[in-house]
């Protein structure tokens, strides 16, 4: 039903939403984590 360019756009924008996606899980796991040390952090940041 789809031509071929149609289903090759749609795997492009899959994978870039996966990709967004681990990369936006990373910058917020990331932000917890320093959320969780900002306490120690922040103190010693001159």
């Amino acid at each position: 039903m789809f031509p071929k360019c149609n289903l090759a756009v749609t795997g492009w924008v899959w994978r870039s939403m996966r990709k967004l996606f681990l990369l936006l899980s990373l910058l917020l796991s990331h932000a917890a984590h320093l959320e969780g040390k900002k306490d120690n952090q922040f103190i010693w940041k001159p």
